[in-house]
């Protein structure tokens, strides 16, 4: 038996010996034998880029699938499933981090978003959910186009910036505030612990500056007035 998938193209080749296999095996089972649907299903498998169980290892070919050589299954098992899956979300990845890097470029914040949900979808791939991380992946997809045709996030710049600047200028008038309340304080206390300074006298009778504290003129002795 030979079959060969070339693109968009299969080519097989049966001798009369596939078609009565059954008779020529062990134990026998006449009247059976290979056909051109397990070849068809085969090499279809190929052409969507499965690969034969045994390039893993000799016991592959022992499982349920068609892409197998000894059991010759007409259908796909869920290693060719899980294949197929795993390819899908590759690309759709590959896609969605190549948009998200579009994004960053005049939405970061946007870009993060994408980010955080394509690790969402490697959570998913690494417990080997494969159709949950295509489910994923194909939403996180949907949103990156939206969000490169909009040119917007959920979360805009503008208002990231209003924000930003209103909590910088709260901040700086409190340091202003308590810088200036401190300022007042100071001179306050300042004021308090200055002795006062008492304005001079001058004897009415002499006309003599007056000793401090003094009741009568140290230089005529009339009595200088309080």
């Amino acid at each position: 038996m030979l079959g060969v998938a070339l693109g968009n193209i299969v080519l097989i080749s049966l001798s009369q010996q596939e078609f009565q296999r059954g008779n020529y095996v062990t134990p026998l089972q006449p009247g059976r034998g290979e056909g051109f649907t397990e070849v068809v299903i085969h090499e279809s498998g190929h052409m969507l880029g499965l690969q034969h169980p045994h390039n893993f290892g000799p016991v592959g070919d022992f499982m349920l699938s068609v892409m197998g050589y000894y059991t010759l299954d007409y259908v796909f098992g869920q290693i060719d499933k899980d294949a197929l899956r795993r390819a899908h979300v590759d690309q759709i990845y590959l896609e969605a981090d190549s948009l998200m890097k579009q994004i960053s470029a005049k939405d970061p914040i946007g870009a993060l978003n994408i980010q955080n949900q394509l690790k969402g979808v490697d959570a998913k791939y690494s417990q080997m959910d494969y159709a949950g991380a295509l489910s994923l992946v194909l939403n996180v997809e949907q949103a990156a186009k939206s969000a490169l045709a909009s040119g917007t996030s959920n979360f805009s710049l503008p208002a990231v910036y209003l924000v930003v600047g209103g909590v910088i200028g709260f901040v700086v008038a409190w340091i202003l505030v308590r810088r200036r309340s401190g300022s007042n304080d100071a001179g306050r206390q300042a004021a308090a612990t200055t002795p006062t300074v008492r304005a001079s006298k001058f004897c009415t009778n002499c006309g003599k500056q007056a000793v401090p504290n003094t009741m009568y003129c140290y230089y005529c002795g009339a009595r200088v007035s309080q």
